[in-house]
């Protein structure tokens, strides 16, 4: 499975006022947490998840905002 695959698959909103997706990764054994958020996008363009493939193999929970 590719990466944007599996973020089709494993995506999921936040609803409130202003819907927020997210992407959240578990792991496993670790106590440890890295949250990750989107720099600027370009006007239109939606934001994107950075640093998947960088920290894919990090035996942490990863949160992509």
């Amino acid at each position: 499975m590719g990466i944007k695959e599996y973020i089709r698959a494993n995506e999921k909103t936040y609803k409130s006022k202003k819907n927020v997706k997210y992407l959240f990764c578990k792991a496993k054994n670790s106590d440890k947490l890295i949250v990750t958020f989107p720099a600027f996008s370009a006007r239109g363009t939606p934001p994107a998840y950075y640093n998947i493939i960088t920290l894919q193999h990090c035996n942490c929970y990863r949160l992509y905002i």
